[in-house]
């Protein structure tokens, strides 16, 4: 399967400081393929560009942890169209996260790629076994790569995880992989990439460090991506470690919090003297990560979330003719699979990364954007949230006087604390249910609501004995809470992009920052019941809404005067690619300088788009026998199981007037 992938722009981060203005590139995923599943887990990727074709390694077994993993490395000369080129397996060993690197001309063997990984006498599958590393080398002949037998050249309880070569000698950090609780790291060193001496014993010990990637930049500094892990209360933040020959003193910085557990560093110098780095996130649930890597300051910030989730990560990093190559294992999709990105990476101009103040500065003028181009956007994400469902929780405060009821007693007007909700849509299909409550353990009233093309029907639980029908150009669409967060931002009758039309819209030129990711921004003057203005922040990548602002007069006027806005609105990757708005805070002001707040949140674990689980059953009320409901279509009042009174009925029952 191939996606062309929203991309998200970097968050500003807290300790590791970095804002996204600075930023000095910018990137575009432009294509994500699966490449590899045909073992029940594959697993543990690197990838490397030689002679002329690209070359992909990674671990096959039973599962995560099983006694017969193995290395298979895949082979392509264009990254589209792979095949296999080798197996390597060690009797008695699990074998693990493999690193393809290239050795140097040597007087003996010419260069030849070399390929370093785990090696864990395993019993069991999912048993724990200490872990060294094994070696083994791949020679040219004849046009293909024949791979020599592989060797251990650490012994299980200490893992070199990987390898860099620089002025011929091959260099990799090994940490404690075995039991007892004396963990720390030692800088190997290699003049054949089989023999290792300790040439820093002890480098870093402070915390639970494990994998670490090596780099040499050109003036020959070393650079070291560190993860850590959670131990106790051991910071497990990623740390950067900078160092010049001799290699023997090091630098050491905290990349913030942000970066827990960054799981298979990965990182490259590209053109430009840029650093990208590549591990796994776990904000907003564990996924692959694209990030800058700002080694004079010391701070990393997130560009791009690659599709996948679950058991994912451990990416290779190639660059290749303007063009950097990912290769990353993921379970997004079920099975644990290989697949490879493709990303643009492009500077960005002066203008972009200049006269930084504020995190919502006007980052480009993008005279190519049109209203069409958003619209376009928009309506293809739209079409991947049908169907859905999901629940979602209203949280309400107020600043300002409020009227309190009188002795407690539920008067008209008392304010509900919360509401639990149900929405669900599928084509122009709605469905909504509301739990109204005036306190935790309080509960107020609960309404069923079903939106047809034509008509609203809803009814009043628990035992649907209320209900009425309305015409669908008479719904309250702030009912739907939710909606408010972007999905009908514009008084709900109307799906935005059904209003991004020149009538109604107009685009800015300039986009703008907001929460880290970068926005086109529109105006919209909609000519409803009660006419009134907004201003939406839309993402560029993800094309939702991330900022709504509501006006009673056009925005750009000084007499705009602000209604309300929604805020802080969060959005939640679809298992299909589509976004969904899922946090996000409406305040409405009022002329009196009090404000009330709608703090909205979904259940994430609640959202479904399969068709099973919003069945056509949902999308109907099933009133019962008795049941009184109003059409306000017709004027008349029926109950259920009842025939339908006669004119003369209707005549003769009614009151009568006598007539001076």
């Amino acid at each position: 399967m191939t996606w062309k992938r929203n991309f998200v722009m970097a968050l500003v981060l807290i300790v590791a400081s970095c804002s996204f203005a600075e930023i000095p590139v910018k990137v575009e995923v432009v294509e994500v393929k699966k490449v590899w599943d045909k073992a029940p887990h594959n697993a543990f990727t690197d990838l490397v560009r030689w002679q002329d074709a690209f070359y992909c390694a990674f671990r096959e077994g039973r599962g995560h942890v099983s006694t017969d993993g193995r290395i298979r490395i895949l082979e392509s000369k264009d990254a589209d169209k792979w095949a296999s080129a080798a197996v390597i397996s060690m009797e008695g060993y699990d074998l693990r996260d493999a690193h393809l690197s290239v050795t140097p001309d040597g007087k003996v063997f010419p260069p030849r790629l070399m390929l370093v990984g785990g090696a864990a006498p395993r019993k069991h599958d999912n048993q724990s076994a200490s872990t060294g590393t094994f070696v083994s080398f791949g020679n040219f002949f004849r046009g293909g790569t024949h791979w020599s037998k592989p060797q251990i050249v650490v012994e299980p309880g200490r893992w070199m995880w990987q390898v860099s070569w620089h002025k011929s000698r091959a260099y990799g950090v090994s940490y404690t992989a075995g039991q007892g609780s004396d963990r720390y790291l030692d800088l190997l060193v290699s003049d054949d990439g089989i023999h290792y001496t300790p040439h820093v014993p002890k480098l870093f010990e402070q915390g639970y460090s494990t994998e670490v990637t090596l780099r040499f930049d050109s003036d020959g500094t070393c650079y070291a991506l560190v993860r850590r892990d959670r131990r106790g209360d051991d910071p497990s933040s990623a740390l950067l470690g900078i160092s010049r020959p001799d290699y023997k003193q090091w630098q050491w910085k905290d990349l913030g919090a942000d970066f827990n557990g960054f799981g298979g560093p990965n990182f490259i110098r590209i053109p430009g003297g840029h650093w990208l780095a590549t591990g796994r996130m776990h904000d907003g649930g564990a996924h692959t990560a694209l990030c800058y890597l700002d080694i004079k300051n010391g701070a990393m910030t997130r560009l791009a979330k690659l599709p996948s989730g679950g058991d994912t990560s451990y990416p290779g990093m190639v660059w290749h003719n303007n063009m950097l190559y990912i290769s990353y294992y993921s379970s997004h999709e079920g099975k644990t699979s290989i697949y490879l990105a493709k990303v643009k990476v492009a500077p960005r101009s002066s203008v972009e990364i200049s006269g930084i103040e504020t995190s919502e500065m006007v980052i480009s003028e993008d005279k190519s954007v049109t209203l069409q181009t958003v619209r376009t956007l928009v309506a293809r994400n739209e079409a991947l949230l049908d169907p859905v469902k999901m629940a979602y929780t209203v949280k309400l405060s107020r600043t300002g006087e409020q009227p309190q009821p009188l002795g407690g007693s539920r008067m008209r007007g008392r304010s509900y604390s919360h509401f639990n909700c149900i929405w669900a849509q599928s084509g122009e299909r709605h469905y909504s249910r509301e739990d109204s409550f005036y306190g935790p353990n309080e509960p107020a009233n609960s309404t069923v609501k079903v939106i047809e093309p034509e008509r609203v029907i809803d009814g009043k639980l628990p035992d649907l004995m209320e209900g009425s029908i309305n015409p669908r150009s008479r719904q309250d669409w702030n009912s739907l809470m939710v909606a408010k967060l972007g999905l009908r931002p514009l008084g709900g009758h109307y799906r935005l992009s059904q209003v991004l039309v020149p009538e109604y819209v107009s685009v800015h030129r300039k986009t703008e920052i907001i929460d880290g990711r970068e926005t086109y921004v529109i105006d919209a003057g909609i000519p409803l019941v009660y006419p009134h203005f907004v201003r939406i922040w839309i993402d560029r990548r993800r094309a939702m809404p991330l900022r709504i602002r509501h006006y009673r007069r056009h925005p750009n006027r000084a007499d705009a005067e602000l209604i309300a806005d929604i805020d802080d609105i969060k959005l939640h990757e679809l298992p299909n690619g589509g976004w969904i708005p899922c946090q996000g805070v409406r305040r409405l002001d009022r002329r009196d300088g009090s404000a009330s707040y709608e703090h909205i949140t979904v259940d994430i674990g609640s959202i479904t788009t399969r068709h099973e689980d919003i069945p056509e059953s949902l999308f109907r009320i099933d009133f019962p026998g008795g049941a009184g409901i109003y059409n306000v279509i017709v004027g008349l009042t029926t109950v259920k199981g009842r025939p339908l009174k006669t004119y003369e009925q209707i005549v003769n029952t009614s009151p009568r007037t006598s007539v001076p």
